[in-house]
């Protein structure tokens, strides 16, 4: 048909091909609109529930209505749970208790089949190499049980990131199964008998890279992530839809995919869903961020300019000097039940410096379960267990810290020695070395950070909130500019104290409920000097060393090797010893640790010196607490 012959048609043809037009236009609209319904954006970082370490394998339980994720936040993952209320905002998140954490290692990528049953990625270990399978877990009054592999899917070979069909006939996953190079996704089928077979990889879905962390929204709907069908950068998520047992072209999630890594998409409801992403912006590793999903098409109109965030202080370095002057005490080996019984601390604290003499005797059990924990060795507790007191408050103390330790129970082994005393048996003896006494100081020059934060245009502002990341400090605000000041001594800064920077995150939405997020480092460059402290005693300057003793069948002795190991190493500087403490002449074993110190010092007789009482020190320095040893060290 050419062109004369085309314009020599009747009207009727015309009409026909205007109709055309605007079917195929209207179609087009609808798409449009069908696709918009896809359309997850506004992504927010789930500051609530995020940490330092990896936080990722998200999955909405609707029958518990919270979200359940996992994270490595120590040291290897298991999951946690976060609830969530009407106003967006997570709950603090928990690390889940049951046999499901306890008796797996690296668990992740929960999906629920019912209310009380999933399925989860675990290890198994093969005969090469240990890999992640699917195993089945079940709820058992209120708890998830150990999980058990599933046998039909287990193969020498990674098999991940299972998600269950909503009509539970069918499941999805990843794997390496036919090329130990590449993942692609896989189905697979529930026979008769409750057995999943029949796998088929998803050819359509398949590409020359990796694709991950499937999610079923429904029978038809499948969203997963890929760094193989192109997009912003690493990897990047899509959804595809089922039409006749065929998978559609996936389309992108474009308003949530980046240059980063952006991966295990899951829907909480209609309108939010969450996802993993290793943006820089985040709080480190993968971050969970919160999306929502918008319904209508953008109507064309006014141009709504972005919101334009700003945040400035005067400088972008702060130096911090750290000083620790600091003193040697023993970490004893032996103790009376007097370190135990009033112990009120049980938890994590500092196991190499201590604020006192008097805080090392306090929480002595809390300092001696970190040490274990970090050094992962096991040790003997030996003690009178008919004791019941003191029974009780040990088993408390160990369960109050196996909540961030659930291994500690693994390591720590009770026996009864019926004695007077409490005492460790470790094979390490690093588990035993001296704890240092003192308080970091910290100087920071500024000492004051004067900050300011603007955003333009202001009469767009709804809202602004900027916050110190990892820190209680936040401020919401309806107007701009905002004038502060940050005191960097303050105790609200602890728990960034030990940071190389400081973040400042702002936040601001717009009338049109639209999110804008900036984050500002300051660099801390640090610089530290440790050093010993001395005391004046008797116009000389000496090191002061705190030692203990106990008694075991009615012997006083203790063990001091770790803590003279460390004295030892100087000893050709030893001007002079002097021993205070009114134990002194009763123990053997310090005796010979002293003389073996003094030959190696090469002392004279009158250079060591034992001081059962000494009113000059006492009047200066305090009462020497019962049961401690002064130790005083002149160096040349």
């Amino acid at each position: 048909m050419n062109l004369v012959y085309f314009s020599r048609c009747n009207s009727f043809f015309i009409v026909v091909i205007k109709i055309f037009f605007f079917f195929l236009f209207l179609s087009f609209e609808l798409s449009t609109l069908f696709s918009n319904e896809y359309d997850w954006g506004n992504a927010t970082n789930i500051r609530e529930i995020n940490s330092a370490k990896d936080d990722f394998a998200p999955q909405w339980n609707k029958f518990e209505r919270r979200l359940y994720f996992a994270s490595n936040r120590k040291g290897t993952a298991k999951f946690y749970v976060s609830n969530f209320d009407n106003n967006f905002n997570f709950s603090t998140p928990k690390e889940i208790q049951d046999p499901i954490n306890r008796t797996t290692r690296n668990v992740s990528y929960l999906s629920f089949i019912s209310e009380t049953e999933a399925i989860l990625n675990a290890f198994r270990k093969g005969a090469v190499q240990a890999y992640l399978n699917i195993f089945y877990t079940q709820r058992r009054l209120g708890t998830w049980q150990k999980p058990i592999p599933l046998d039909s899917l287990q193969c020498e070979c990674f098999v991940l990131h299972p998600t269950i069909s909503p009509d539970g006939s069918f499941l999805i996953f990843s794997s390496n199964r036919n090329d130990f190079g590449q993942l692609d996704l896989y189905v697979a089928y529930k026979d008769e008998n409750g057995i999943w077979g029949n796998v088929e990889k998803i050819e359509e879905l398949s590409t020359d890279g990796d694709e991950i962390t499937p999610f079923l929204a429904s029978n038809d709907t499948l969203y997963f992530a890929s760094n193989g069908f192109g997009g912003p950068g690493g990897f990047d998520i899509f959804y595809s839809v089922r039409r006749e047992n065929y998978w559609d072209k996936p389309i992108p999630l474009s308003r949530l995919n980046t240059r980063f890594d952006e991966s295990d998409f899951a829907i909480i409801n209609d309108s939010l869903a969450v996802f993993a992403s290793d943006n820089p912006e985040g709080l480190g590793g993968l971050d969970l961020y919160l999306a929502k999903r918008t319904f209508q098409v953008e109507q064309v109109g006014e141009y709504i300019p972005r919101i334009d965030l700003s945040i400035s202080v005067q400088i972008p370095i702060i130096r911090v000097q750290q000083e620790l002057e600091y003193e040697l005490a023993q970490f004893p080996q032996v103790v009376p039940f007097e370190f135990i019984i009033g112990n009120t601390v049980w938890g994590v604290v500092n196991d190499s410096l201590v604020p006192s003499v008097e805080f090392l005797k306090k929480h002595y059990l809390s300092l001696l379960l970190t040490r274990i924990a970090k050094l992962k060795v096991e040790v003997v507790f030996l003690y009178d267990t008919l004791n019941q007191h003191l029974h009780e408050t040990i088993l408390k103390a160990i369960n109050s810290f196996s909540k961030e330790y659930p291994f500690i129970w693994e390591l720590v082994k009770i026996e009864n020695n019926g004695l007077g005393s409490f005492s460790v048996q470790s094979k390490k003896e690093e588990l035993f070395v001296p704890v240092k006494i003192g308080i970091i100081k910290e100087n920071y020059e500024p000492p004051v950070l004067d900050i300011t934060i603007n955003a333009r245009p202001e009469s767009l502002i709804k809202f602004v909130q900027y916050q110190i990341r990892k820190t209680e400090i936040r401020r919401i605000a309806d107007r701009v500019p905002i004038s502060t000041s940050l005191e960097l001594i303050s105790d609200s800064l602890v728990s960034i104290r030990n940071s190389d920077s400081i973040f400042i995150d702002l936040i601001a939405e717009d009338t049109a409920k639209r999110r804008f997020l900036t984050s500002y480092p300051i660099i801390l460059n640090r610089s530290s000097v440790k050093y010993k402290s001395s005391i004046l005693f008797r116009g000389k300057k000496y090191e002061r060393i705190y030692l203990f003793e106990t008694h075991i069948d009615g012997v006083i002795r203790s063990d001091y090797s770790m803590l003279f190991n460390e004295i030892m190493e100087y000893t050709e500087n030893i001007r002079e010893l002097v021993l205070i403490g009114d134990i002194l002449g009763k123990n053997k074993i310090l005796e010979e640790y002293f003389q073996k110190l003094a030959l190696k010092a090469n002392l004279p007789p009158n250079k060591v010196i034992t001081l059962s009482k000494s009113p000059d020190y006492e009047k200066s320095f305090g009462i020497v607490p019962k049961g401690t040893i002064i130790l005083l060290i002149e160096r040349k």
